[in-house]
């Protein structure tokens, strides 16, 4: 699994998956390219990626995801990460800021990501979405994170229906608790990242893969029915 002088853009490597994905990106020789909406969150990956490209923008504005599509150019993998986890309370109670948030969190920025970066995507590269379980099961509590991440599943089913040449394009379903931290019940995201660094050199299309342990992960034995 050679990914030397490879561009993979990860997309949430502030949060404990993305950090994951980038630094194993990083560790094995590729350059990972990641981008943040804050300045000194941006300068912190810096120095956690000495050899990633770092670009400051916000992927869930439509205007920005165009900007940062021009300055990222050409990549040959990507993976999307975004937004994080939402249970405030019983959807009567939500102000309308709730919902404008989850949605720019959760959707918005997987929609932009797509529309912009899956057409700059090697044609012998990968395009992968990040969900979790979490978008298929009724919560209570979680309103705008199953009203959100709804849209995050159909926005993969269409790009794995559509992509049927080119990019390949697979959606990633987390079934595990990953933190950067080792602990007890947690995988840790470095062993998370290296796991899944099998995605950009699989086969596989148009599937759902599930992940659960790193020494079990298999792109190609892990593909559930659409």
């Amino acid at each position: 699994m050679d990914l030397r002088e490879k561009k993979i853009l990860v997309l949430g490597a502030t949060g404990n998956v993305g950090h994951g994905v980038a630094a194993a990106v990083a560790e094995a020789g590729a350059t990972p390219i990641v981008i943040s909406r804050d300045k000194e969150r941006a300068k912190q990956l810096g120095a956690l990626f000495p050899t990633a490209q770092v670009l400051v923008g916000d992927v869930s504005d439509a205007a920005d995801a165009d900007r940062l599509g021009r300055e990222v150019g050409a990549v040959d993998h990507v993976l999307v990460s975004s937004g994080g986890w939402w249970q405030k309370g019983p959807f009567v109670r939500q102000p309308a800021v709730e919902y404008d948030e989850a949605r720019r969190m959760l959707l918005d920025a997987q929609v932009h990501a797509a529309r912009v970066f899956l057409p700059r995507t090697a044609e012998t590269g990968s395009f992968t979405l990040v969900t979790g379980v979490g978008a298929t099961l009724t919560i209570p509590n979680a309103s705008m994170l199953a009203i959100a991440t709804a849209g995050v599943l159909a926005l993969s089913r269409s790009l794995r229906l559509e992509q049927r040449a080119g990019p390949r394009v697979n959606e990633l379903r987390i079934a595990s608790r990953i933190e950067r931290a080792p602990r007890p019940g947690v995988v840790p995201s470095i062993a998370f990242g290296r796991a899944v660094l099998k995605l950009f050199t699989s086969t596989t299309r148009g599937a759902i893969i599930g992940f659960d342990r790193p020494e079990s992960f298999d792109p190609a034995a892990h593909v559930e029915e659409r």
